[in-house]
């Protein structure tokens, strides 16, 4: 190659140019470099704000959705704040921790809730489940509203609802207290109140420090709240937990691959959102995940069948035993809960709703109906008075959900069923494009989604199950079946998607419903198939209404019973549906009466008919109830007054009052719930007299009543506290204390520094300090055997000591065997909340004890078993 000069020396003068620039502007090279790096972190971090910013809206908008009126209103503009029951309280032999306790006189049977809703037992905030444990199985009868209590802790956490506190009730009950004042005394009274209340919750925070300090120097250990608007909320039903290998690339060629179990978790949620939020914002939650910063909640578990349960629990406890630091909410059933609970979850039950919560409820829908039925251009007219009274009456008893489609198909002005059903009806026809062809096949796909023991079903099955009824004699399909399937299962409101081609029907109680109406022209023994599947359990109230169930019935009052006489309980559940005539209403109701009258019967079970009568909304009930007022067995006078209030007749009142001076105490406290209950202006009135007038237990009872009935109720108790009687002073500061509002809180306040009598005082000084208290509240799990106190004294006592291992039973079914009644007692119930499958046979043995109180416990004891396990235990 030739040397080309003339090139060189240009490419030679042309690189010192450049390097010679270079060099000249090196500083402001450097200082570019250092500020595109800058700007690319910059970037970074926007991104992952955004990302972050784009879950939470997106979340928000699923938990608005939530909720079965989701496409037509959030959940936000209708929602009522969910309270809470911990299912599980250790026995405490230390009596002082016991007293001052007055609800004891009020059953909680779970499974049967309508006998203790009416009543303002002490219930667990949504803020009290901050200082709680971590992992909590939520659990609930079908339409309690489990999957609305979880949408609303996601809305909660994100701040876009608020929830009741001592701060944000003031305003309406100002405006209550100030409507006939003039402005300038409105003025004078708000600048006063605002003074008192400032003071009041000043003391309130000194006096949580203070206690908190003095656990300190104790070095009592604490729990450590967690606040879950600082954390990221996860709602996801288990349906959309995704568990295929395939779906995770392991396929054939990689069946060892190991699955993030967080993976799943991530998918479902984002499962929901849109595309945009779904590709960005994984890596965000993954993040918040590992640092154990989310409130993981997992709805629909009580949803699926046995198997699809199973599978869904392995990997719950994959994703525990990775990812516990999170707080972690799982919806469960209310019956068979064992498997949670093995899990390490605690369990926590949704207190069933009272008058009071349909009342807002229905409020809320009636505010938001304008908007629901219109728009914001162009609103609907609110529902009219009449219409309102009808819609808030006949409540008592019933699930949110059962309310919730009966206001809606009030409003809407399209009720074309009578009863319970109207609602369902309503909502089954709206969601449908051509109901009279469609509802048949929905009916019977229902039916065999529950024959097959619930949960999903996939399109396969589905084609199978409509092709009968869409052929003709010869069996050839008379339409395209999947063209149909793929109409039925995308457009249908009635039915969610899932992974894998499959579905779920939006709610349990929706499949039940339709699954009665294919009940209705099947042979009676295809009925009676049906009731002996425990899934088809949810339909049969729904049957009930226009089915002959003669033949089920027989069969379930002749089957041998279980422990808990099953067979006669869950047909009580049918009663409320069944129409008046129906043959077996009377058999039914007659053993149910006599399981609550017989007097040598196990209270556990005596508790159970009373609820399951109350449960049955038969007017025959009240007249059962009746007679037990009159029994010489003071427990089934008790059990008369609270089915009474529960019942709500207002002209129970006058049979109920005579109670309020019965010889037992127990009884009169049962009488002044029942009048409280009942919230009839006679009743109250009654009430009124004994606050003035009777024991103390009894007046502590009628005041804490009082404080669930806001308007006359609440002011009852502001004069009992200028009472002349410290009695009854003293009574009215324990409502006070149950009314959560900041006027109670400044009359709390000012009753414990300026009343003259120190009990008073003292109640005022206990009363305030308990509001808006949350350590020592909250749910936590059963303590561990080998850590009760009395466990370890009862040992001590003769020498021993409790193993620090499962030899640990061996020593509490020695004490259920050896100790004195008391200890008998504590050991039976002990072993049932510890869920000790082994103790069976043991407590079976306690049933023939020579003490009642522990055959008693024991029969209690062997039902919270069978509650737990969700298997029949063999009746005694």
């Amino acid at each position: 190659m030739r040397f080309d000069l003339p090139s060189f020396l240009i490419g030679f003068v042309s690189a010192a140019v450049i390097g010679l620039v270079l060099y000249r502007f090196r500083a402001q090279i450097v200082g570019v470099r250092r500020s595109a790096a800058t700007g690319a972190g910059s970037t970074r971090r926007f991104l992952s704000n955004s990302a972050e910013t784009r879950y939470f809206d997106e979340i928000v908008k699923v938990a608005n959705r939530y909720h079965i009126a989701g496409d037509k209103v959030s959940l936000s503009d209708v929602y009522v704040e969910p309270r809470f029951i911990s299912a599980i309280t250790p026995v405490d032999m230390d009596d002082t921790n016991q007293v001052g306790s007055i609800f004891h006189v009020v059953p909680l049977i779970h499974d049967l809730p309508a006998l203790y809703s009416a009543y303002n037992i002490n219930t667990l905030s949504i803020s009290d489940l901050q200082t709680g444990d971590r992992h909590l199985a939520l659990l609930g009868v079908a339409g309690s509203g489990k999957s609305s209590a979880l949408a609303i802790m996601a809305l909660y956490a994100r701040s876009a609802i608020t929830l009741e506190s001592l701060e944000n009730m003031a305003e309406q009950v100002q405006l209550e207290e100030d409507k006939d004042l003039s402005e300038t005394e409105r003025a004078e009274r708000r600048k006063r109140r605002h003074d008192d209340e400032e003071r009041a919750l000043s003391q309130l925070r000194t006096t949580q420090t203070r206690t908190a300090e003095a656990n300190e120097r104790l070095n009592l250990s604490a729990r450590t709240a967690v606040n879950f608007s600082q954390l990221m909320p996860i709602l996801v039903h288990l349906r959309d937990i995704d568990l295929a290998p395939e779906g995770y690339g392991s396929g054939s060629g990689s069946a060892d691959k190991v699955i993030d179990p967080a993976e799943p978790l991530v998918r479902a949620v984002t499962r929901r959102f849109s595309a945009i939020a779904a590709s960005t914002v994984p890596r965000v939650v993954y993040h918040r995940l590992s640092v154990g910063g989310c409130l993981v909640l997992l709805d629909g578990f009580d949803e699926l069948n046995p198997a699809q349960q199973s599978e869904k629990l392995t990997w719950l406890a994959q994703f525990k035993a990775l990812y516990g630091e999170n707080v972690i909410v799982v919806a469960g059933p209310i019956e068979g809960y064992d498997a949670l609970l093995n899990a390490g979850f605690t369990p926590l039950v949704v207190r069933p709703w009272s008058e009071n919560e349909f009342e807002r409820l229905i409020t809320r829908w009636a505010d938001a109906w304008p908007t629901i039925a219109g728009s914001a251009r162009r609103p609907a007219p609110m529902p009219d008075d009449k219409l309102l009274k009808r819609t808030r009456s006949g409540n008592r008893g019933r699930t949110p959900l059962d309310v919730t489609l009966k206001t809606w198909a009030a409003f809407t002005g399209d009720e074309q069923v009578a009863g319970r059903r109207g609602g369902y009806d309503f909502y089954v026809r709206a969601q449908l494009d051509d109901a009279d062809k469609q509802r048949p096949l929905f009916a019977a796909i229902a039916a065999a989604v529950l024959d097959n023991g619930g949960g999903l079903i996939n399109k396969d099955q589905v084609k199978e199950v409509i092709t009968p009824l869409l052929s003709d004699a010869n069996g050839k399909p008379t339409t395209n079946i999947s063209e149909l399937a793929d109409r039925l299962l995308a457009r249908s409101g009635l039915l969610t998607d899932a992974p894998n081609n499959a579905y779920l029907f939006r709610h349990p109680l929706l499949t039940g419903f339709l699954a009665a109406e294919s009940l209705i022209t099947a042979p009676s023994e295809r009925i009676a198939a049906a009731a002996r599947q425990p899934a088809w359990e949810m339909a049969l109230p729904f049957a009930a209404a226009h089915t002959a169930l003669d033949l089920a019935v027989r069969e379930r009052l002749s089957a041998p019973p279980d422990l808990l006489y099953s067979g006669l309980f869950d047909v009580a559940r049918w009663i409320s549906d069944a129409p008046g005539e129906v043959p077996w209403r009377g058999e039914v109701l007659k053993r149910l009466s006599a399981a609550l009258l017989y007097t040598a019967q196990y209270p556990a079970l005596r508790d159970r008919a009373a609820a399951a009568l109350v449960t049955a909304r038969d007017q025959g009930v009240q007249a059962v109830f009746l007679q037990t007022l009159r029994h010489v067995d003071p427990h089934i006078r008790r059990l008369g007054c609270i089915g009474l209030g529960a019942a709500g007749d207002p002209e129970a009142m006058k049979d109920i009052e005579p109670l309020l001076t019965d010889s037992d105490a127990d009884v009169r406290l049962a009488a002044g719930m029942a009048l409280g209950a009942l919230h009839s202006d006679a009743a109250l009135s009654a009430i009124r007299n004994s606050l003035y007038s009777a024991d103390d237990t009894l007046r502590r009872a009628i005041a804490e009543a009082l404080a669930a009935v806001p308007n006359d109720g609440h002011e009852m108790l502001r004069e009992a506290l200028q009472s002349p009687d410290g009695a009854t002073r003293r009574a009215a500061v324990f409502g006070l204390a149950r009314v959560k509002a900041p006027w109670a809180l400044a009359l709390l306040y000012h009753t414990m520094t300026d009343d003259s009598n120190w009990m008073v005082r003292s109640g005022a000084q206990d009363g305030f300090d308990a509001a808006d208290r949350h350590t020592g509240v909250a749910p936590s799990a059963h303590p561990t055997v080998q850590s009760l106190p009395w466990l370890i004294e009862w040992a001590a006592q003769r020498g021993e000591g409790v193993p620090n291992n499962a030899g640990a039973y061996d020593v509490l079914i020695r004490v259920l065997q050896e100790g004195d009644t008391l200890h008998r007692a504590t050991a039976a119930l002990t072993l049932a909340y510890l869920g000790y499958v082994p103790g069976l046979k043991p407590l079976y043995t306690a049933l023939r004890d020579r003490d009642e109180i522990v055959r008693g416990s024991a029969y209690e004891a062997l039902a919270a078993l069978q509650a737990r396990l969700g298997q029949p235990l063999p009746a005694v």
